[in-house]
């Protein structure tokens, strides 16, 4: 865990992240167990970024799920008070928190020749939220894209592999 501008941060594994301040946010939790969520942040569709047996452990009637929308079959054994469906560039604003979305996809990651592990139209998303005046990235499964130059976030949480 750490800390920033009284934000508080803990790295759950693999790709996702607490963020702790009034309220509770977790980014794509996976194999996790921890405190009731306030939002649930998903940036794709994959096992290990959508793990329905750790957002079943966090979700509550009051939180919030923001998924892409190639998500939407995914929930439907989840209790929460919204799932908002997003793409991959807008703006949202879930309980105080502002939500800007950009696209995910590989550039250089491939299945197979030719198909990438993570296309552009499969509508993975990476988020940048605004939480208590301090900005986070998340960048979500991607390479880098042109829509990330220029980001100047204050925290950002970036893919390494490959």
């Amino acid at each position: 865990m750490f800390e920033y501008m009284g934000i508080k941060i803990t790295w759950l594994g693999h790709d996702g992240y607490k963020i702790k301040t009034e309220k509770t946010i977790y980014i794509d939790p996976f194999k996790t167990a921890g405190e009731e969520a306030d939002i649930i942040f998903i940036t794709h569709d994959h096992f290990d970024h959508l793990d329905l047996e750790s957002i079943n452990k966090i979700a509550t009637p009051r939180t919030f799920i923001v998924a892409p929308t190639s998500c939407k079959s995914k929930f439907l054994d989840v209790t929460c008070k919204e799932i908002v469906l997003v793409g991959q560039e807008e703006k949202h604003e879930i309980l105080g928190i502002e939500v800007q979305t950009l696209p995910a996809y590989n550039t250089n990651k491939y299945r197979e020749p030719g198909v990438f592990f993570h296309p552009r139209e499969s509508g993975g998303v990476s988020y940048l939220l605004k939480v208590s005046g301090v900005t986070i990235y998340h960048a979500g499964d991607t390479d880098p894209t042109p829509l990330m130059k220029g980001l100047k976030p204050d925290v950002a949480f970036i893919p390494v592999s490959g």
